[in-house]
């Protein structure tokens, strides 16, 4: 399936991913959380800088049985995990540590807010590229 190819929907999927693009990259300097709908988009892609010490997140709403491939890439080691919350407690599907780059597949367990997240421990600042597509 080439993504990038107008389909079924009323507008091709690349107008789409340029707009969340620009709205994702001027989120993430502001919030650090950038909140996406990929019920509706399907697919999410960007770049962001981490700073030192700080982390990110790129978090959506997903229903139960959702299927998501995920690739990410960063010329600094990254934590990295695939996180929701119960009450205060963050519940892990995913922990990584020190990687640079990952790719993966992830199955929802439950409707939750899921969040994709990265921490850079680094003493310089780390840009990060960053894929999700619903199965």
């Amino acid at each position: 399936m080439d993504i990038f190819k107008p389909g079924p929907y009323k507008y091709p999927v690349r107008s789409l991913l340029f707009s969340i693009l620009l709205l994702s990259s001027q989120s993430a300097r502001a919030e650090d959380v950038v909140s996406v709908d990929l019920s509706k988009l399907r697919a999410f892609t960007s770049e962001f800088a981490i700073k030192s010490g700080k982390s990110f997140e790129v978090c959506t709403d997903l229903e139960k049985g959702t299927k998501i491939d995920w690739w990410y890439s960063s010329y600094q080691n990254l934590d990295f995990n695939i996180h929701h919350h119960v009450g205060d407690k963050a519940v892990y599907a995913v922990r990584k540590r020190e990687t640079a780059t990952d790719e993966g597949g992830f199955v929802a367990t439950s409707k939750q807010n899921y969040c994709w997240m990265w921490t850079n421990k680094t003493a310089k600042g780390a840009e990060l590229s960053v894929k999700l597509l619903v199965r």
